[in-house]
């Protein structure tokens, strides 16, 4: 296990687990080394093995970081995430990252237009929805108190800043999330069998020992979550572990969001999920908010309240297409 520590002031070796009877830990010899030119870097690569980056030089780091990721051909949906996102009041130490896969030339430069920090990386896994678990790992990569990680094919419409003071007052274990909009909300195990194309065995093949998780209920999307440094670096801790994970999700090429199966079993696992209200990810493949104008001001209706992110998944992708230019302007 390596790690760059440029620019630390202190350095703490813990371990934290949920099987707390057997949190035991040694340290064996461990060594802080400086290499000796820039040239010498670390790699680092997300807990499913989507792709790989060089860890910087120096910390990436802010108390509050909202996350992105993004690949060649969907600048355009970058562009209206991140103009979303400006408009927003957040705390003042906020960092917006974005990890743009393979560099796209396009993605970059709107990157840079809007003052967030680029993450390039290389994909090192087939080009499909699962190279946006990428954003599981965020905390292992990017140093900061809290974080949000949202899809690019999302506007921000309304204030997200709460999001943060909840974290804030949940346990530091916690992860905010919120309920998939095409899952029956039946069983965890019973959608691995009827939407995911696994079995019950697969439970087994990747936790290793199976508790009460395929009785779990709380199905969500992985479009937006948020959490504490603690509560993702576990999230991150635990699907490196799960080392049948990565095969796992690559095992049929034309089902390309099984990430979002392991990452349902990870909360599952963990028993750390709080569920969000359903206006911070409005699934637009399974749902028609009302969209109107107030005092010059873009805004959607869902279910009498004011939605927060409206999320242009699945089929849902081309809705509204001269609304949302209004909205982007």
């Amino acid at each position: 296990m390596q790690a760059n520590i440029s620019g630390a002031q202190r350095l703490c070796l813990t371990a934290h687990t949920i099987e707390w009877p057997f949190c035991h830990s040694v340290w064996v010899n461990p060594e802080v080394t400086q290499w000796l030119t820039h040239s010498s870097s670390v790699k680092w690569s997300d807990a499913l093995g989507r792709v790989e980056a060089q860890s910087p030089q120096n910390q990436i780091h802010a108390e509050c970081c909202i996350a992105t990721v993004v690949t060649g051909g969907y600048a355009h949906l970058l562009d209206g995430l991140l103009t979303t996102l400006t408009r927003q009041r957040w705390p003042r130490d906020t960092l917006v990252v974005v990890f743009n896969i393979d560099n796209d030339p396009d993605c970059a430069r709107i990157i840079a237009n809007h003052g967030a920090r680029a993450i390039p990386c290389t994909r090192v896994a087939r080009r499909n929805a699962s190279l946006k678990s990428v954003l599981y790992s965020v905390a292992s990569l990017v140093e900061a108190q809290y974080y949000m990680c949202l899809d690019a094919d999302m506007l921000v419409l309304d204030d997200l800043s709460k999001v943060f003071d909840a974290l804030d007052a949940y346990p530091q274990d916690s992860i905010l999330v919120a309920r998939d909009a095409f899952l029956k909300q039946d069983s965890l195990l019973k959608q691995l069998q009827e939407h995911y194309r696994g079995d019950s065995g697969d439970l087994g093949r990747l936790l290793g020992r199976v508790t009460e998780e395929g009785n779990y209920s709380l199905l969500i999307n992985d479009g937006f979550f948020a959490g504490s440094r603690f509560a993702l670096l576990a999230l991150d801790n635990l699907l490196r572990n799960m080392s049948q994970a990565a095969a796992w999700v690559d095992f049929y090429p034309d089902h390309g969001w099984r990430n979002q199966f392991v990452f349902n079993l990870a909360l599952a696992r963990l028993r750390c999920a709080v569920e969000l209200d359903a206006r911070f990810n409005v699934q637009l493949h399974m749902n028609d908010p009302k969209l109107e104008t107030l005092n010059g001001r873009p805004q959607a209706i869902w279910r009498g309240q004011t939605a927060h992110v409206l999320h242009f998944c699945g089929w849902g992708r081309d809705k509204y297409p001269e609304w949302r230019k209004h909205v982007t302007r």
